[in-house]
């Protein structure tokens, strides 16, 4: 039993060591001892003291885009609002096919289908 108590220690303070410590200041000035968020720096909490990101988002000749991305997001304003626009066509039914230049079709897909009367041919 002993044993198993130890591993199972060994095992919860590896697993800790991995995940990266917040690296935000708490209104005492010292380090945030919570572990930062998947990808980023810092916790949610503390997100707000990070440093502005560039967006992730490609323009349309497959550059990364130059604006500064939203705290707490990966986007700048025009491509949050251009995936929100995206995200509610995507419910209202778009289509999921894709045209012959690359880009999503913009037409509704049939009653019952996820692609257009078109694109099921």
């Amino acid at each position: 039993m002993l044993r198993t108590l130890l591993v199972l220690s060994l095992s919860l303070a590896t697993a800790t060591a991995f995940a990266a410590q917040c690296k935000g200041k708490t209104q005492a000035g010292t380090q945030c001892k919570r572990a930062a968020l998947e990808g980023r720096a810092f916790c949610q909490q503390h997100l707000e003291q990070e440093k502005p990101v560039q967006c992730k988002a490609l323009t349309e000749e497959g550059k990364q885009c130059s604006r500064t991305a939203f705290p707490k997001h990966f986007f700048c304003q025009q491509h949050e609002a251009g995936k929100r626009l995206a995200d509610a066509k995507q419910e209202i039914g778009q289509c999921r096919a894709f045209t012959g230049n690359g880009k999503r079709c913009s037409r509704n897909a049939a009653p019952g289908w996820k692609y257009c009367d078109q694109h099921r041919k």
